[in-house]
């Protein structure tokens, strides 16, 4: 073993591969086919998206472990800590686990110079090999065809949204973006497809796979096809496909279409996996995830969310919109330079009385963050008024706070690494947030 403890491994892991990204599969693949980690008697999801991915995961892993089935789970990027990626049965996955994955990994490898993302994803693998699961949610890190969870041939293929993101690696516009997301998909096995508005290389990727793709519906659910409604009272809702209808759900903390992307997949696979209608309720009401539109209630409310793109901070922004708190909003925002800034920050400047730029150009970021002042040349010149920029996350907090009233709000956005420095700061009330829908 190379070292004994998991804050040793993760600082070599951060610079064994000369690049942080590396998409492909080859090395990746040749280190799993050693392992014999590729091959899962249980089912597999394979879930890609813009944004959504870790809202659809945490839903499943919740109507299934409501069901008394052992979920394993990959998602990235962390919170708080490296164990968070990797969850068994419900438990983050111990230091002493992933001390005994990485060292198997090392001594497979041998040659092959594996990335960060690379190692972590066959770390995960490892374990959920050696931990009899009866089901296996991978979430995509940057894509799908490339991505390292590609080495794994899902029973069911989930691809949540597309809009533009990582530009440099996946293509310029919605469609060639597609193709890269489709990637996931395979022969003759069933694939969902999270929005009303698909582009046409996903349904020509799925008719030269013959894989049967399933997608949200408009006017009503078809033979492929599945609807969701909300009740008038905004308390429940109703899901529906071809063959089922379920009526009467609670309202998740996630969006209503994702777990509606969710259900569709419980469907596909209920005859390997079968679940109740009480299961599916019991699940929908107990999801877990933080830092997705969720808030710290208090004199000042805060919200804090991971949007760190356009669709995602339009969604952002169209539930702050549907909140009933009447004071003045605040918003803290840091960013890394490889999105879109500009169309990012649109969405949110109109709700706000004040931004509060935050300078994530330092180390901690390796060099990806957005200075305060690049985020302030991406505002429009009628909202660079409200603008302030600010050194730090900490910084920005401290300012916001500062101006905020009791019955104001304070949002927290832009980056993982934002929510991140935000919620490690002395915030009052609960560090477990609170989700809001």
């Amino acid at each position: 073993m190379r070292f004994t403890e998991l804050s040793q491994w993760l600082t070599w892991l951060e610079q064994l591969h000369p690049k942080k990204i590396d998409l492909g599969l080859t090395r990746v693949a040749a280190v799993a086919e050693r392992m014999q980690v590729q091959q899962f008697e249980c089912p597999v999801m394979t879930i890609a998206g813009t944004n959504g991915k870790g809202s659809c995961v945490a839903t499943l892993q919740a109507i299934y472990q409501q069901a008394g089935y052992r979920v394993g789970t990959y998602t990235s990027p962390h919170i708080f800590r490296f164990n968070e990626r990797i969850t068994l049965a419900g438990r983050e996955a111990s230091d002493a686990a992933l001390c005994q994955a990485f060292a198997a990994i090392d001594a497979a490898r041998a040659e092959i110079s594996l990335s960060y993302f690379e190692f972590t994803t066959l770390a995960a693998l490892y374990l959920f090999a050696h931990n009899g699961l009866d089901v296996i949610l991978l979430e995509v890190g940057l894509g799908g065809r490339l991505d390292a969870v590609n080495i794994v041939d899902p029973d069911v293929a989930l691809i949540t949204s597309i809009d533009l993101e990582h530009q440099s690696w996946l293509g310029d516009t919605r469609e060639k973006i597609a193709v890269e997301k489709a990637g996931i998909m395979r022969p003759h096995t069933p694939a969902v497809y999270g929005e009303i508005d698909m582009p046409v290389a996903i349904a020509e990727c799925a008719e030269a796979l013959a894989a049967p793709l399933y997608r949200h519906a408009v006017g009503g659910p078809g033979e492929r096809a599945f609807c969701y409604q909300e009740d008038a009272d905004k308390v429940t809702w109703r899901w529906q496909s071809a063959y089922t209808r379920l009526d009467a759900l609670p309202q998740p903390i996630v969006s209503l279409q994702n777990a509606t992307n969710a259900l569709m997949v419980v469907e596909l696979l209920h005859e390997r996996l079968p679940v109740t209608d009480v299961q599916i309720c019991a699940g929908l009401a107990n999801i877990q995830l933080l830092a997705r539109q969720q808030h710290i209630p208090g004199p000042i409310e805060y919200i804090i969310d991971v949007a760190h793109n356009p669709a995602a901070m339009r969604e952002l922004a169209r539930r702050l919109h549907k909140m009933s708190n009447n004071g003045a909003s605040y918003a803290i925002v840091g960013m890394l330079n490889d999105k879109d800034l500009a169309a990012s920050l649109a969405p949110l400047l109109p709700l706000c009385r004040q931004v509060f730029l935050a300078d994530l150009s330092g180390a901690e970021t390796g060099g990806r963050g957005a200075s305060a002042m690049a985020l302030f040349a991406a505002i429009a010149a009628k909202y660079q008024t409200k603008a302030h920029c600010c050194l730090s996350v900490a910084q920005a907090l401290e300012a916001a706070q500062a101006k905020a009233q009791p019955g104001d709000s304070i949002i927290v956005c832009g980056s993982f690494h934002t929510v991140e420095a935000a919620m490690c700061c002395d915030l009052p009330g609960e560090k477990r947030l609170i989700n809001t829908n």
